[in-house]
């Protein structure tokens, strides 16, 4: 009889140690997701930045306008992931 509650506890530990681990995991990938969308998604935003600035002197004013577009639709995406369900920015 103590063999078989010892097992049952070894077990019981063993399941315990393993939802930790589990729980762990999950808490750290998920965030490393997100700290990688994050940097993408600034990456993105100082790209279009850097664009934008070389449009503004341009002659050609279609240029300027497509990337104010596109600027508006990256602002209206980050906010979309980062804020699902909420208001958009632009």
């Amino acid at each position: 009889m103590v063999d078989s509650s010892s097992d049952v506890a070894q077990e019981q530990q063993r399941r315990a140690d393993s939802l930790k681990q589990l729980r762990h995991f999950l808490l750290t990938s998920n965030a490393e997701q997100r700290a990688g969308r994050r940097d993408k998604q600034n990456f993105l935003k100082r790209k279009l930045i850097r664009e934008y600035l070389r449009s503004v002197n341009d002659a050609d004013s279609s240029r300027l306008e497509d990337v104010k577009k596109r600027f508006i639709t990256f602002c209206n995406s980050y906010e979309d992931i980062m804020n699902p369900g909420q208001a958009t920015c632009g």
